[in-house]
């Protein structure tokens, strides 16, 4: 239990950085729609908004904590998350790639499941 609580606070803290970039300078200001749910075990982050350099709108995460491993669902940033969550102490053995299928999560360096 308390490894799940130290992974709440750090997956929390991870998308609270990201939301700070997003919405401080230099870049424009965005909307950021959070969603941080320690009793699901999920959390979300979402760009709202555009532009007028852009001609899309994708930027997300989506991350959630499953048998007492991270899932990551989404990771639409340019650094990855797992980098993030790797240089905050969290071992390979306890990050899925959940947005990969099972065959090619077979070829990475972390946890199948």
């Amino acid at each position: 239990m308390e490894r799940i609580i130290e992974y709440q606070k750090i997956i929390r803290g991870v998308i609270a950085d990201y939301a700070e970039v997003l919405t401080g300078p230099p870049l424009p200001k965005f909307e950021v729609a959070l969603a941080l749910d320690d009793e699901h075990s999920q959390y979300v982050l979402r760009r709202v908004g555009w532009s007028a350099q852009e001609h899309y709108n994708i930027y997300g995460l989506h991350v959630m904590l499953r048998n007492g491993k991270i899932w990551i669902e989404e990771d639409m940033t340019e650094d990855g998350i797992v980098n993030k969550l790797l240089a905050r102490g969290v071992p390979r053995e306890d990050i899925v790639l959940g947005f990969q299928p099972p065959f090619m999560r077979s070829q990475a360096e972390f946890s199948l499941a």
